[in-house]
């Protein structure tokens, strides 16, 4: 039952993702007031899908897998997104485990026309062990470029993430932060161009993730600037 519940909300994000093609269509049409709550909401899901455990991939470790985040709604004061609708972004994502309990990790994707990259790096601190019981810590710092034709935004983020070793449920559980950059390209109100707005916001999450010997399905809960996002993960582990 958990297992088809997973991948029912994997499913989900990812189908209408792709059919809301036009999620920042508006943003040519935005006031001044609606960018510091904008970036906050792209802030939000670009700090998403960093983690899935707290346990280090391990000296030559693999992770390859698709990631969907999506905001149930955006914040009032936003003009740009559609009011009261949810809103997504997804991308594939790449892991290799270092020495010394070093993970890093690239990522890259297009939605609604903005283009993502990015990348970051994790420590396992506390020693690998698949134990049952056994407590992981991980320390997260990732880097976003997101770029539209209209503006775009510079991210950076960190987390703490603590998760208990089990056969094949893992519930695991983070809290961070979202530095986010938002620069204007161009705007019906011209005034706006090369405006910058900045923002920093705490985030907190909390997710389950079920495996199998090499694969694995994640479904993450996460308050961020007071609103909900759902994050899914679906990959490939060893």
């Amino acid at each position: 039952m958990l297992k088809k519940l997973f991948i029912a909300v994997f499913l989900i994000l990812t189908v209408i993702e792709f059919s809301l093609a036009g999620a920042f269509s508006n943003f040519q049409a935005a006031v001044e007031s609606d960018l510091e709550p904008f970036s906050r909401d792209i802030g939000g899901l670009l700090g998403s899908g960093s983690f899935h455990t707290a346990r280090a991939l391990g000296f030559s470790g693999f992770d390859a897998g698709a990631r969907a985040a999506a905001q149930m709604k955006p914040e009032l004061s936003d003009g740009i997104l559609e009011k009261d609708k949810e809103f997504y972004i997804s991308w594939v994502q790449g892991e290799l485990g270092m020495p010394y309990r070093i993970d890093a990790f690239v990522r890259g994707g297009n939605s609604h026309d903005l283009v993502l990259v990015g990348g970051g790096a994790r420590y396992g601190i506390r020693k690998v062990s698949d134990e049952p019981g056994y407590l992981q810590v991980m320390l997260v710092g990732l880097a976003n470029k997101a770029v539209h034709r209209h503006f775009y935004i510079t991210h950076f983020g960190s987390n703490l993430v603590f998760s208990i070793a089990a056969k094949r449920l893992i519930p695991y559980l983070g809290a961070g932060f979202d530095s986010t950059k938002l620069v204007v390209k161009s705007a019906d109100n011209a005034a706006l161009a090369g405006k910058i707005i900045e923002t920093f916001e705490p985030r907190y999450s909390v997710g389950l993730k079920l495996k199998s010997k090499y694969a694995y399905i994640a479904a993450t809960g996460t308050l961020a600037h007071s609103r909900t996002i759902i994050e899914g993960s679906l990959g490939i582990r060893f």
